[in-house]
């Protein structure tokens, strides 16, 4: 028993290390700095009660702010004290702790651990002296460097989609390389064939000019025995050309194959977030004269990889079964809201307008249910006559805003309510808001 339990304890020591040796500890930090250790102990409070000395015996204490530099690679940590303006820098990280002077004075010394989002310090002013002076701090990341880490991760994981789809561009172009090169030969091929039919019919004609000239020396002597000679040659000839024919026709049926063949790549990995909204026809471009793919039943899944042409019309899509194509980005629906505005997406004369997703029923403007939680587009139109300065989605800035006012925002939408507000700046500097909410289930 005692054996497991202490294998047990190893275990997770190592994980423990491995895991703080992964943590990126750079950012702003905010806490309290007093003279009193105990104040490092003590609940300080959050919310309206952040602020707030909720304990009087300790007499010296204040808000302060630290910024910290974590060099991951090199184990170091760097610490600036904006209310000394001393920087304590390139510390060695030992577990989760550290220790070092500042590089101002060089009488200052700190020591303090790290502890996920919080930090515990020890500072020392003129350390080892008379006049020694001790503070203690207690910080931890503020709100905004908790809300950039998560923001990172998403964007993290974007990457790693863009690397997968990126992947799979390499080998469909390969694939489209390869099948240049068949095209190729058997296009050659063809030509081989079409000059041997060539070459055939010269010989045919020689041939039947050769044995006019015999049949004329020997037609009363031999008539009969040039005629069957004369059929035997047509035959055998004709044969020929029927066998190199047939080949033929069976090299532009497998070339056929080739140009038509729809491209195919392995799509289990995407989270397959949208659907058809009805039956729709997937082509090979973003145009309604390009060339059927397949035909997708109304409410098939599917995944909307990028939406395209200059009116943002069209959508680049993969089905379940890992068919890519084109449809139309108003047969899209994400997993959830039924076009509650009767399928217009957006009435004349209004100054925001969303197309995608579409809305509940009879809740127009008001509110989107989707299937499923996580990262959605939203797509919509800026009508607005003074002109557009900036588009914002819960106060986070829209790039992708064309000439014509269409747009396309990206969102992680949560489990439960998630309340929306869109605006516009419009060069009057008035301020344009649609709020909403996007419902997901738990």
């Amino acid at each position: 028993m005692i054996k497991i339990t202490n294998i047990l304890l190893v275990i997770f020591i190592s994980l423990f290390t491995l895991d703080s040796f992964a943590i990126d500890f750079s950012g702003s930090y905010e806490g309290l700095k007093c003279k009193n250790k105990r104040c490092i102990g003590a609940d300080t409070g959050k919310g309206i009660l952040k602020g707030l000395n909720l304990f009087p015996e300790f007499k010296y204490e204040k808000r302060i702010i630290l910024y910290v530099e974590h060099d991951q690679d090199k184990k170091k940590v760097s610490i600036f004290f904006p209310d000394f303006d001393y920087k304590f820098p390139d510390m060695g990280l030992v577990g989760d702790s550290f220790e070092g002077w500042d590089d101002k004075s060089g009488n200052t010394k700190i020591t303090g651990d790290f502890s996920r989002d919080t930090i515990i310090i020890k500072f020392r002013r003129f350390a080892d002296q008379e006049n020694e002076a001790v503070y203690y701090y207690k910080v931890m990341l503020t709100d905004s460097e908790l809300e950039r880490r998560e923001t990172r991760k998403v964007l993290q994981e974007k990457k790693k989609v863009i690397s997968v789809l990126q992947d799979d561009k390499a080998k469909l172009q390969s694939d489209v390389k390869n099948l240049k090169a068949d095209i190729a030969n058997n296009i050659a091929r063809i030509d081989q064939l079409n000059k041997k039919i060539r070459n055939l019919n010269d010989e045919l004609k020689n041939t039947i000019i050769q044995k006019d000239e015999e049949i004329a020396a020997l037609k009363s002597e031999h008539k009969k025995e040039l005629a069957v000679t004369k059929k035997q040659a047509e035959n055998k000839l004709a044969k020929t050309i029927k066998k190199y024919e047939d080949e033929k026709e069976v090299l532009l049926g497998q070339l056929e194959k080739c140009i038509t063949k729809p491209i195919r790549i392995d799509a289990s990995f995407l989270p397959m977030r949208s659907q058809t909204n009805k039956e729709v026809v997937l082509r090979t471009s973003p145009s309604s004269e390009s060339k059927d793919i397949e035909t997708l039943k109304d409410g098939a899944v599917i995944e909307n990889l990028a939406v395209v042409g200059s009116n943002k019309d069209w959508s680049f899509i993969v089905t379940e079964d890992g068919l890519v194509g084109y449809i139309k980005t108003i047969d899209i629906v994400d997993l959830g809201g039924d076009g509650g505005d009767n399928g217009n997406g957006s009435i004349d004369g209004e100054k925001i307008s969303i197309t995608h997703p579409k809305w509940d029923k009879d809740q127009y403007n008001k509110k989107i249910t989707l299937k499923a939680p996580g990262f959605i587009s939203i797509t919509g139109r800026i009508n607005v006559k003074a002109g557009i300065i900036e588009v914002q989605l819960n106060d986070n800035v829209v790039d992708d805003v064309n000439k014509n006012g269409v747009f396309e925002a990206f969102y992680i939408i949560k489990g439960g309510d998630n309340e929306m507000t869109l605006a516009v700046v419009d060069h009057n500097n008035e301020r344009h808001e649609l709020s909403f909410i996007i419902s997901a289930p738990k």
